[in-house]
């Protein structure tokens, strides 16, 4: 059998990074989602939501991206499921695009975020709609130019890969901060 496109193989990647999140925060109780190892460390819970939030971004922006707007014109679950007032963070500063980007490691630490279980739901559904956009790219659109929600210029794929590589940047730190906690630390054993 030949090996799928490269485009493919990519998001096939992000949807096993996503697994993998998902894996090494599922057994969590509230005190090790929370628990936090030093004032430059946010804990576990933060990182699960700050990915699930940028999945929700990647999910809305990458249908739509082009070279001649930054703006979101998908619909993010955050903005539909209004889950800033649901989860008490209406009045609370959360950094660019409600995504925790440009806070104070002091602003991280000090968010109330909600429970596992809720926090869990949130990001299996953005994984599952980013997947799904990333899925959407096939070999040509994946050179087409856009600009990102940061507003560079990259390509359709620039997008995605960096979308593959902020997950693995924030399931590494998850798995470096459950071994802090006592806890397996890897994802993939």
């Amino acid at each position: 059998m030949l090996p799928s496109s490269p485009a493919r193989q990519i998001a096939e990647r992000i949807g096993e990074q996503q697994a993998l999140i998902l894996a090494v925060t599922r057994d969590l109780t509230a005190a090790q989602l929370t628990a936090v190892a030093g004032p430059h460390a946010p804990a576990i819970g933060f990182h699960l939501w700050h990915i699930a939030r940028w999945a929700d971004i990647v999910q809305a922006h990458l249908p739509t991206m082009d070279t001649t707007s930054t703006s979101i014109s998908g619909e993010e679950i955050w903005e539909r499921e209004g889950l800033a007032a649901k989860w008490g963070l209406a009045d609370v500063e959360l950094g660019y695009r409600d995504t925790s980007m440009g806070l104070t490691d002091s602003a991280a630490q000090a968010l109330a975020l909600p429970d596992n279980k809720t926090l869990l739901a949130y990001a299996t559904s953005t994984f599952a709609a980013a997947a799904q956009a990333a899925s959407a790219v096939d070999n040509s659109r994946f050179v087409t130019p856009g600009r990102d929600p940061l507003g560079r210029e990259i390509t359709v794929g620039g997008a995605v890969l960096n979308h593959l590589l902020h997950l693995g940047r924030h399931l590494g730190m998850i798995e470096a901060l459950r071994g802090v906690l006592g806890l397996h630390g890897t994802a993939t054993r």
